[in-house]
């Protein structure tokens, strides 16, 4: 297998299948989901499946005979353990993260006080769960950190206190328009959370009452993190460090400019390995020109991205508002797309008889495997089907990456949440035939 990520491995099956079967950390979803976009548009016929989740659950998975042609692990000894027994080689670091505390609103909390607070008995300290996720690795290792540092008796009690709430076998999966994050604090699960910082950044963009607290001196280590206690540097990680060194002495607006640098790093570095498992060369097209597929009993398959979707005329618009809660207070926004039905209805149903519609359903899929399903006739011939849309900008502005360019909306659904899809990839239309 060949590397892609802290420990990343692949299989060569998909260059002869076509596909690419791909299993990535949870925490590589954002970054990982816009790459293999962009690479699917970089190299015609050439498909990845996504499948994100803890990592060490995603090894029990490969272990257990599911195909994965790249491993992304969040540490080095999944794979590793893979590579011992033979069915990897040659993984290798690309990235490191570091773990914030995120913060439930109306708990101030400053990073010299955060051990003290987290310490305090009336206070809920959330984790993912080790063993399964490494990031629940990580936070028992700060645990341990935190009593080195001077505080006896800081890893009996936090890992006693701490409630692992993600990353296990059993963890309760969030609705699919949420963060999980965002999702335990807001219900009042724990007013502490310690995950990777990329996580954080992901639940203040859906919660922002939350707080991202840095961890204090000392208990951030400045090496790449393992389980069990030890350290070790990423192989090829100077020029990230002295990155990470950078941003945590610029400004706010110079921050802004070395993330772009190093996501802009990361992806071409990404996108070379991907290519190497695909075995094709191709250059990558933006990641803002990524659209919708299509396809299924349809008379003409379309790809279509923000730009045809904003050129439909105007009975093919639609907005919908809809009321946010940000800083505590409620907040009106508004998307804008297209009926959903405007996009089949140039797609085209493919009959063979007048009567096929009415046993016609439509598939949309995300690019991490999420699906929903709506029929014809609801959406031909009720009114509710009338407002479902696929959405292309938000306020005025293309969607946030925590939505893709394109998402799917069903304003009329007594529950939106379900239904509703974010990097949406696919529409595929079915007539049931007998």
């Amino acid at each position: 297998m060949t590397p892609l990520a802290p420990g990343g491995v692949q299989r060569a099956a998909g260059a002869a299948t076509g596909s690419l079967a791909v299993m990535a950390a949870g925490s590589l979803r954002r970054a990982m989901t816009a790459l293999v976009a962009a690479f699917e548009l970089a190299t015609p016929g050439q498909r990845v499946k996504l499948a994100f989740g803890a990592s060490g659950l995603l090894l029990e998975r490969i272990r257990y005979g599911e195909r994965a042609d790249v491993f992304a692990s969040a540490n080095l000894e999944h794979p590793q353990s893979l590579v011992a027994d033979g069915d990897a080689r040659d993984l290798r670091s690309f990235a490191r993260n570091e773990l914030c505390a995120l913060v439930a609103p109306g708990l101030a909390i400053t990073s010299d006080a955060l051990v003290e607070t987290m310490l305090h008995p009336g206070i809920r300290v959330g984790t993912s769960t080790p063993k399964a996720d490494p990031s629940g690795d990580y936070a028992w290792m700060l645990f341990e950190r935190i009593e080195q540092e001077g505080h006896a008796g800081a890893f009996a009690t936090l890992s006693a206190k701490a409630l692992q709430l993600t990353g296990g076998p059993d963890s309760a999966l969030p609705p699919a328009d949420r963060n999980v994050y965002a999702m335990l604090l807001a219900e009042g699960q724990a007013d502490i959370f310690i995950t990777y910082c990329t996580n954080a950044r992901l639940a203040l963009a859906e919660a922002p009452g939350l707080t991202q607290v840095p961890l204090p001196e000392g208990a951030q280590g400045q090496r790449q993190l393992r389980p069990g206690g030890r350290t070790r540097r990423p192989r090829g990680g100077r020029r990230l460090r002295r990155l990470h060194a950078r941003r945590r002495r610029a400004g706010p607006a110079g921050r802004t400019r070395l993330l772009a640098a190093m996501t802009s790093g990361l992806r071409a570095w990404l996108t070379a390995f991907l290519l190497t498992a695909g075995a094709v060369t191709a250059p990558v097209r933006a990641a803002d020109a990524l659209g919708v597929r299509i396809d299924g009993d349809v008379r003409q398959t379309l790809s279509l991205g923000a730009a045809q979707l904003r050129s439909f005329d105007a009975a093919a618009q639609r907005s919908y508002k809809l009321t946010r809660e940000a800083n505590g207070q409620q907040r009106e926004t508004t998307l804008r797309g297209v009926a959903l039905r405007a996009l089949l209805e140039r797609a085209a149903l493919a009959e063979r008889d007048r009567l096929d519609w009415r046993k016609t359903v439509v598939v949309v899929s995300a690019r991490d495997g999420y699906r929903v399903v709506f029929s014809w006739p609801e959406l031909f011939n009720m009114e509710a089907g009338s407002a479902v849309m696929v959405a292309y900008e938000r306020d005025g502005q293309a969607l946030a990456d925590s939505e893709g360019p394109l998402t799917l909306e069903a304003p009329g659904d007594t529950r939106t949440g379900p239904r509703h899809v974010r990097w949406l990839e696919r529409i595929e239309v079915r007539i049931l035939r007998d």
